[in-house]
């Protein structure tokens, strides 16, 4: 799925690399496969998702994923 970056930055405070983070996250990679992907090391992404949770108030990558697409659908229902 390819999110918008801007609107995962207005939507939620994210900084632009936890918005990159949560993009591909919802791509459906991995920790190892984000931190390949941005030239990170894992802990760095670990770290990205712990800032993210308190941003968004959810707990796990699931919860994150619910949220953001949830959000997104209300959101494209309210331009309809």
């Amino acid at each position: 799925m390819n999110i918008d970056l801007a609107g995962l930055e207005i939507l939620y405070g994210l900084t632009a690399t936890e918005a990159i983070v949560t993009r591909h996250l919802s791509s459906g990679l991995v920790i190892r496969e984000i931190a390949e992907a941005m030239i990170v090391k894992e802990s760095t992404i670990r770290s990205h998702f712990k800032a993210i949770y308190t941003k968004l108030g959810v707990r796990s990558q699931p919860e994150l994923l619910s949220k953001i697409m949830s959000s997104l659908a209300r959101t494209k229902m309210d331009l309809i």
